[in-house]
């Protein structure tokens, strides 16, 4: 075998296991973030129509708006259905997320 093409062989394998090693270090171990749990007010919930589907519960995208205190800014998330229809504004109570999902509410009476 010519020394020039098992050099650049060589060369390409090193390349190619520096760029994995690269990637998995930059992604780490755990790169999803952690659940949380936050006191909310429930403050507004709707409903969003999506073009491009067949039946009627799939077209729609049910959120819920929360925020944390008085004076705190709003977030989003989309729920399942049975969140949305069980929860009304105003309610009160820990909501659990993962980043952006949600995960659950839980009603504080």
């Amino acid at each position: 075998m010519p020394t020039s093409l098992f050099t650049a062989l060589l060369i390409t394998s090193f390349t190619i296991t520096a760029l994995i090693y690269l990637i998995k270090r930059r992604r780490g171990p755990n790169t999803a973030p952690t659940e949380q749990t936050a006191t909310v007010t429930i403050i507004d919930k709707k409903i969003t129509q999506i073009s491009d589907s067949e039946s009627a519960t799939q077209g729609q995208e049910y959120w819920i708006s929360v925020q944390k205190g008085p004076l705190r800014s709003k977030r989003d998330f989309k729920v399942g259905i049975h969140y949305y229809h069980a929860l009304l504004p105003g309610y009160r109570g820990e909501l659990t997320h993962q980043g952006e999902t949600f995960l659950g509410f839980t009603l504080k009476r």
